[in-house]
Order: structure tokens, then sequence, then C-alpha cells
């Protein structure tokens, strides 16, 4: 409905991608909240430690929306779910160091932008960061796919719009 209006794609998948940056950000400072009231914040940079879930999230929501974009089912993100986010989760070191997996698995954890967030909130909330190399690789790895996810998003969505037009032209005239 919304690709009937005059809200151009770019403008859409824009307010769709900062709508997921607000629920990031609200997620993570109530979650930042009840780590604070429970002792596990050791450094004042701990404030920052949503920025670090919003650059996270945002890395996933250009994903997702890209994925989504491009289907009519919701099987896709069942499969997302169950063989990437949860294999990302257990070897990003989200529950117990990277350290203790399998060496060769060690420098795929590297790779995932869920690794990079982990860290650079770890970093915060303990005040140990590598200076901000931390910061620079969890930037890099929100935005360098960003820009081509948004443009595949827009491609979508603007064909899914043109179709649905057709769609409606043709049953109007038969």
């Amino acid at each position: 409905a919304v690709v009937a209006t005059p809200v151009r794609v770019r403008e859409l998948v824009a307010g769709l991608l900062v709508w997921a940056g607000v629920r990031v950000v609200v997620a993570c400072v109530l979650f930042a909240l009840v780590a604070a009231v429970g002792g596990a914040f050791t450094s004042p940079l701990a404030i920052l430690s949503p920025v670090a879930g919003l650059l996270c999230g945002l890395a996933f929501a250009a994903g997702l929306a890209a994925v989504s974009s491009g289907t009519d089912a919701d099987q896709w993100l069942v499969a997302i779910f169950r063989f990437v986010l949860v294999p990302l989760f257990l070897f990003s070191g989200t529950f117990f160091p990277i350290e203790q997996l399998a060496d060769w698995i060690e420098p795929l954890a590297g790779l995932t932008p869920l690794w990079h967030g982990v860290e650079l909130s770890r970093g915060f909330a303990t005040g140990e960061l590598d200076g901000f190399e931390d910061l620079d690789v969890a930037g890099a790895t929100a935005q360098v796919p960003r820009e081509r996810l948004l443009d595949l998003v827009e491609a979508r969505i603007r064909r899914r719009g043109e179709e649905s037009l057709s769609r409606q032209e043709n049953s109007r005239s038969a």
C-alpha cells in the first residue's frame, strides 16, 4: 500500500531501517539499564554500549530487509533464523569466548558483524577497548554492505510495486 503513495522507494527503505534502529536502541538501552542495576558495567564508557547494538542491529536489518523484500512467503525467515542467526550467536563470542572454539572456526567468527558488535559492547562495558580499532571495525562492518543492500531492497520493492500495479490494471480491464 505504501508503494502506491508519493513516498519514494528509497525513502521507504530508509524509514524501515530507521524504525529498526529505533527498536534496537530502545532494546539496548533497556538491557543496559538492567545490566547497570545488576553491576555488570565497570566503565563509564558503558553508556555507549547501545551504540554497539545499533551498529550491529543495522547491519542485520539491512540484510534481512534484502532477503524479505524478495519473497512473498515467510519460510525464508525461519530458515535464516535457524541456519544463520542461531549459529551466529553460538560462534560469535556472545555466550563464551571464541578462543574455546576449534581453531578453524575462530577466524570465521571475525567475519561476522555480530562478533564485532559483541567485542565493542564488551569493550564499552569493561573499558578495555583496543584503542578505537574495535569501533572502526564495527562501523565498517555495518557500513560496507549497507549501500549495496539498500540498492537491492530498493530494486526489489520497486519491482514488486510495479508487479502489483500491473496486476491491478489487468484485473480492472478484465
